[in-house]
């Protein structure tokens, strides 16, 4: 299943289902190792998306500007 979810998000589903899946089945990355490098990647690609810290200092900047004003 892990696997499947995978290949989803190689076709840009949504990378959602496959941590779920994760967190559901944890023994999966025992059970397929093979798979470890490609999480990792996957991982960083979404922190680096969701939490550049260039893009929330930005963000920071902007809400105390407006709470200033």
């Amino acid at each position: 299943m892990l696997k499947k979810s995978m290949e989803k998000a190689k076709n840009k589903l949504t990378l959602k289902k496959m941590w779920t899946h994760l967190a559901e089945k944890p023994e999966h990355p025992i059970e397929y190792p093979e798979l470890w490098s490609e999480m990792g990647r996957h991982g960083r690609e979404f922190v680096e998306k969701h939490y550049d810290i260039r893009r929330l200092n930005k963000r920071l900047v902007e809400i105390y500007r407006n709470l200033i004003k």
